[in-house]
Formats: C-alpha cells, structure tokens, sequence
C-alpha cells in the first residue's frame, strides 16, 4: 500500500487585524510509523481572548482540498500558548499519492471569539445556524450592555455581555455558549456540608458553557416534544427540572460505559444532530462544571469576595437576609416558597407544585447576576446535573463510578443560601426525576464522541 510521504515543508504564519497573533509554524510527518502530519505553532493573545484558526495546507503553490474533518479537533476556541493540530491524509483523496514534495501549511487567525450562538430554527445546512460574537463586537453596543471586571478582583477579570438579558430568544429559540478558560483552580471547600473538601484540578482545553440552564422553550426547540416541568407559567423561560439524565443522553448511555457517545433520539444527541455534529455538545464533568460556575472565585459564592453575608457576625449562618445570595441566585428565602405560609419542602416527583405561586419556585433564567464569566443562575434556581460522580483531582479528572449515580451541583429554588455554593453536590440516580434538578449544556471542541474514558 502506497503511503503519502512528504518531502519538503513550508509552514508559513498569516498577518490579519485581529489583536491575536501565529508564529514559530512547524510541520512533522510521523513517518514511517504514521502518514499523519503534525501542524504546531504558537498563538500570542490577551489572557481573557480566544480565537479560532484557518490551515490551508498546498503542495508547490497547487491548494489541496482537505475537508475539515480531516484535522484532529485543535482549531477552535484557543489560548495563548503552543498548539498542535493534527492533519490526516487518510480523510482525504490524497492518502496514495507517494510524494507531495513542496508541502505548505498556512496558519492564520480565522476569528477572535467569547460567546457561540446556536440558532434552534436554522437547520445545518444554514451557515447561519451557528454564529460568534467577540469582545469587539460586543464592544460596539450593537447587541446590548456589557460590563468589565464585574465582581472584582476575587473573580474572573474580563467582558460580560449583561445585554443578553433583554431578549427572549436567547433563552428560547437559541443557545448561547460563553467561553470557559483553561487552567488550575481549587475544586471544593471545607467545613460545610455537600462539599466534599478540596481539590487541585488543572482542565487543559478551553470549553464552552452555557450562559443559561436549559429552558423549557429550548427542550421543545429541540426535540419537538413536550417538557414535563412542573412550573410551567411563563414556562418558556424558566429551567427545565422534573427530567432525568436518561432523557438528556439516553438510558444505555453512561459515561463511564459509553464516554462521549449518546443515544440518538435523547436531548443532547438531537441537538448533535441539528448542528450536524460540527461540535461536540454535551453535560459536563464535576470539574468542568464547577470551573465554570465560580467564575474565577475561589471563595464560598461567585461574588470573590469574603463569603458575602453568608455568615452572621455570631457565627450563625444567615438563611433569610443573606445580602450576596438574594442577589446571585433563587433559593427558598428568595422567591423559592410562596408568601402565604407553605414553608414546607415540596415533594420530588411534583405532585405538590400547585401549592406554590405561579412565580414562585424556579425564576426565568436570567433574573439574578451573572458571575464573573457570564453564567446566570450557576448558584440557585435548578441544581444542575454533571456526567460524572464522585470527586478527585489531578488533570482533567472523571471522578469515580459510584453505580448508576451522578452529581447535581450548586443550589436551587427549594434550599437554603447555605446551598448556593459552586462547592455544593447531591448524588443522584441518573434516572432520578425531581423538581429540583435541572441541566445546562456545554460544548467541547477539543472533544470527540470517540475520546477514550479512563
């Protein structure tokens, strides 16, 4: 069997407006054990700046028709530092050709992103369907207010589009995604309940989030069925609960059994399929969550700062007047129970949610402040369901299998503040139904459905 060998390289950097920058582009074939082609380069950026990039590869001035599957997962959504992207003459017509003697790769900026938009009435085939909004472009004030460096110095420094708040079909008929950064932080804390203690993690890829938990309008979008919420008055913008993790990626399909790779027909493989499987949608692992939800806080609330007023000067914690929770999250003492005296905690399945007030229980998603990374609703409202169980830390870590269960992270409308935490976990069966648990989708472009799980 032939087998592409390549000759000469040329790796060559490409200027462009954006603030971001390529250089020191180098190609390596892994020959003779491999016909692949590794692609490094470096990107120079702001800290809080992600970008995508283009490779156009050609063979003595002559381009070369490469689908886009044919380079390993590595264009999308970087950082600043050193990266490799593979190239793979397999998936392509050129896999027999013997030689390609004065091969050339062009590395360039394609684009500066920090939110993703997925479009839940455009189809694919839309180029449309997907689209991407930068600093710059929120910096025109075309698409609403922003806000720099909200909570200060204990959090997360950069842009928050607050703006997106003013328009329902960010929560109803799209997705919007806020860029997640890679690197270390403190998973967990000490001397409260459902926290477990705390971990170092490193996360070593950039992921995106969603800003909001999953709506009930978007659960429709996406898969033309009914939600089964229990709080259904203005439902089309309040979090989806009452669901079960089997609905989000199918009941055969846990992620320690079946990693990446979901069943067809639930939530999460519907909504693969709608975008044409461009990027890999799917629940998030503990850590990956909780990076998330802390906005760059290391502190008991996203806030950053000294735990608010979540402790009162007795030592006591404060459930009723807590200043820094009222204003992140719903929890019981804010909104969750209604005003005529139904203190008590509902029932999981539901059959009770007429006893509350039809803005009572979960809030339109939105309705509190974001933190530090432009994620609603991280701290109350639903708790929101992970892919894995168990704690661990270490690099890009799973966790461990502990049967059938999973982790449902932060706070919801039902709790007390004390619960508000990005530290705060449940375990539940995946199965489990309740109306105090809801999702947020996340995206992994440094991810595929076939990624190993160890």
């Amino acid at each position: 069997m032939k087998q592409l060998t390549i000759l000469s390289f040329l790796a060559i950097l490409a200027t462009s407006s954006y603030a971001a920058s390529v250089s020191n582009v180098t190609v390596f074939q892994r020959w003779p054990w491999s016909r692949q082609v590794d692609i490094h380069f470096d990107i120079s950026a702001d800290t809080d700046e992600f970008v995508d990039v283009n490779i156009a590869l050609s063979n003595a001035g002559d381009p070369l028709d490469v689908p886009a599957d044919s380079f390993s997962t590595g264009t999308q959504l970087l950082q600043e530092g050193h990266h490799v992207v593979s190239w793979d003459p397999a998936k392509t017509s050129y896999t027999n050709r013997l030689t390609l003697a004065n091969f050339r790769a062009d590395v360039s900026i394609a684009r500066s992103v920090l939110y993703m938009i997925v479009d839940l009435t455009k189809s694919a085939s839309d180029p449309n369907q997907i689209t991407y909004l930068s600093r710059a472009d929120l910096e025109t004030g075309a698409y609403g207010s922003i806000e720099t460096n909200f909570w200060g110095a204990g959090a997360a420094q950069g842009v928050i589009w607050t703006g997106i708040t003013n328009s329902q079909e960010y929560a109803t008929s799209k997705l919007v995604f806020r860029a997640i950064p890679a690197g270390s932080f403190t998973l967990g804390d000490t001397g409260l309940t459902s926290s477990g203690g705390r971990f170092s993690v490193t996360l070593t890829q950039p992921y995106w989030a969603g800003v909001y938990e999953l709506t009930q309008r978007q659960w429709k979008n996406i898969t033309t069925e009914s939600c089964n919420s229990k709080f259904t008055v203005a439902g089309d913008r309040r979090p989806i609960e009452f669901h079960s993790q089997n609905g989000m990626r199918g009941s055969a399909y846990s992620f320690y059994e079946t990693g990446y790779h979901v069943d067809s027909t639930s939530l999460i493989g519907r909504l693969r399929t709608k975008t044409g499987n461009k990027i890999l949608f799917d629940l998030p692992t503990e850590a990956e969550w909780e990076r998330a939800a802390r906005g760059g806080a290391s502190t008991h609330y996203y806030d950053g700062g000294e735990s608010g007023g979540y402790l009162l000067a007795s030592g006591q914690r404060d459930q009723t007047t807590n200043r820094i929770a009222n204003l992140i999250g719903r929890y019981r003492y804010n909104g969750g129970f209604i005003d005529n005296g139904q203190t008590e905690k509902p029932s999981r399945d539901g059959s009770d949610a007429s006893k509350y007030g039809p803005t009572n229980g979960t809030a339109l998603v939105g309705s509190y402040l974001p933190n530090a990374y432009g994620l609603y609703d991280t701290a109350g409202n639903v708790q929101e369901g992970c892919l894995t169980a168990g704690t661990s830390s270490g690099v890009d870590p799973i966790g461990k299998k502990n049967g059938s269960k999973v982790l449902y992270k932060g706070g919801e409308w039902s709790w007390s503040a004390q619960a508000m935490r990005p530290a705060f976990h449940q375990e539940a069966e995946r199965g489990t139904y309740s109306v105090e648990h809801g999702f947020r989708v996340f995206a992994f472009p440094h991810k595929s459905e076939d990624d190993v799980i160890e």
